[in-house]
C-alpha cells in the first residue's frame, strides 16, 4: 500500500512478496513519505516493511525482508537494512547459494532466519551505513557515515564507528514520573505514535489546539519504572471508541470515549482486566523494558481518523 501523498523518484523500485494472509499488506508506504532515485524496497514471503509518515529515503537505499522506518526518520543515500541472512554454517561443505537453497528458500525457512530491523521515529541515519538483522535502533539516535550497527542504539543517543560506538548524547534520556505535552523537554517521552510533526503548524502550535499530544490508534509513552499505584491519564477524543491501556504488556482498563470529549482516567495497579501479555510489548527491546511503558490502543466503529485522541498529562504515583 502506498499512500497519496507519497513520492517515489524515478528508478526506484519496489517489490511486494503475496502474503499467506490475503487482507495482510507487506509493503506499506504511508503519507508524506519521500524515497528517492534508484532505491529498492522488497519485502520476502511473509515479512513487512513499513515506512511511516514524513520519513524520507534518500538515493540507492537498500531495505530488504522485515524493516519499520518510524515517523520523521532521515536515511541518507546509500544505506543497506537487512532482516535476512544468507546461510552458509548448515552444510557447511555445500555451497552457500546451496545452503540458501535448501534452508532459506521457503517462508517457513526464511522466518526461521528472518529478525525484524526496528528504526524508531526521528532518527537520523547517515550515508553508507549498514544495520544488521535484529537490530532495534531507539528514537532519536543518529548514526554517523559509513558506520556498521552491530547492536541496538539507545534513544537518543549518538553513535558512529565501524562497528559503531557511542559518541555522545543528542538528549540525556531519562524518563521522569510525570510528563506533560505542554512541556517541550518532555515531548521526547510520548515515544511512538504521537504527532510531533507538521508541514503547516510548529509543533508547540499543534500541541495548544488539540488541547494536548495527538495519538494513532496504537502509540507508546515512557515514563520512568517505579513502584506503582495509580496513573492518572488526561486527554480527550475526537471519535468514539474503546481505549486499552496497558502498563508494561498488561492490560489494566478500557475506556470508553466519547467524541469531543475531555478525559480523565484513573489506572490502579491492582486493577487488571488481564495477565496476559501484549504481543507488541513482548517484542520491545530490553533497554525500553527497563523503563515503565504505557502503551495505549484505540478500537472504533465509525471512519477512523489518522489521529483519534490527544493526550495532555501522564502522572505517576
Amino acid at each position: 500500500m502506498i499512500a497519496p501523498q507519497a513520492d517515489i523518484e524515478k528508478g526506484s523500485r519496489i517489490f511486494a512478496s503475496f502474503p499467506s494472509d490475503p487482507n495482510e499488506k507487506n509493503i506499506i508506504i504511508e503519507e508524506h513519505c519521500w524515497i528517492g532515485h534508484d532505491a529498492e524496497i522488497q519485502s520476502l514471503y511473509d515479512s513487512k516493511i513499513e515506512i511511516k509518515e514524513y520519513a524520507s529515503i534518500q538515493d540507492r537505499c537498500k531495505i530488504l525482508g522485515s524493516v519499520t522506518i518510524g515517523k520523521y526518520s532521515i536515511l541518507a543515500p546509500d544505506i543497506f537494512i537487512s532482516s535476512g541472512d544468507h546461510n552458509y554454517k548448515s552444510a557447511p561443505h555445500l555451497t552457500i547459494r546451496e545452503q540458501d537453497k535448501m534452508y532459506a528458500g521457503s517462508g517457513v525457512a526464511f522466518h526461521s532466519i528472518n529478525k525484524p530491523v526496528v528504526i524508531e521515529e526521528d532518527c537520523w541515519i547517515g550515508k553508507n551505513v549498514f544495520i544488521k538483522q535484529g537490530i532495534y535502533v531507539g528514537r532519536g539516535a543518529v548514526i554517523g557515515t559509513n558506520a556498521i550497527v552491530r547492536n541496538d542504539i539507545e534513544p537518543y543517543t549518538i553513535h558512529a564507528g565501524t562497528p559503531t560506538v557511542k559518541i555522545k548524547d543528542r538528549f540525556s534520556f531519562e524518563p521522569p514520573i510525570e510528563i506533560s505535552a505542554f512541556v517541550e523537554e518532555q515531548l521526547p517521552y510520548f515515544y511512538r505514535g504521537f504527532e510531533h510533526y507538521s508541514r503547516q503548524k510548529s509543533t508547540v502550535e499543534l500541541i495548544k489546539e488539540n488541547q494536548g499530544i495527538a495519538s494513532e490508534n496504537t502509540s507508546l509513552a515512557i515514563l520512568k519504572s517505579t513502584d506503582w499505584k495509580q496513573i492518572d491519564i488526561d486527554g480527550f477524543s475526537r471519535i468514539n471508541g474503546e481505549l486499552k491501556m496497558y502498563v508494561n504488556g498488561i492490560l489494566h482498563q478500557t475506556f470508553s470515549m466519547v467524541d469531543s470529549e475531555s478525559f480523565q482516567i484513573q489506572l490502579n495497579s491492582d486493577s487488571k482486566e488481564n495477565n496476559v501479555q501484549l504481543a507488541s510489548y513482548t517484542s520491545l527491546p530490553q533497554l525500553l523494558k527497563q523503563y515503565l511503558c504505557i502503551q495505549f490502543e484505540l478500537t472504533t466503529t465509525t471512519d477512523n481518523k489518522k489521529y483519534s485522541f490527544t493526550i495532555s498529562k501522564i502522572k505517576i504515583s
